[in-house]
């Protein structure tokens, strides 16, 4: 059981409450043209995350969450990393689809 303040939450809530944050994160970068190396890091980090539903399954629960963490940092690093370059291509793309619209 997991305490957060005066929430407890068990184990797998906690690891799909991360599973459903990382599904919002990773539709973010889905929506970009990414380069290679971004391409390669979504992609392992996307592994991780399946990985995570495995382990989840078989009721191994420390593993899942260690998955999970690991998936998340390499979105993390990869936006932080990649914030201006992610987001000038985000406006970018916002540009052209506002234009098709015209």
């Amino acid at each position: 059981m997991v305490v957060k303040g005066d929430e407890r939450m068990s184990e797998t809530d906690r690891i799909k409450k991360d599973i459903a944050l990382f599904e919002d994160n990773i539709a973010e970068l889905d929506s970009l043209s990414l380069d290679g190396n971004e391409k390669e890091v979504v992609d392992n980090a996307k592994r991780y995350y399946e990985d995570t539903k495995y382990y989840l399954k078989k009721g191994d629960f420390f593993t899942a969450f260690g998955c999970i963490n690991y998936a998340h940092g390499l979105v993390d690093g990869l936006k932080k990393s990649s914030t201006n370059i992610i987001n000038s291509k985000w406006q970018e793309e916002l540009k052209i689809g506002s234009n098709k619209q015209s």
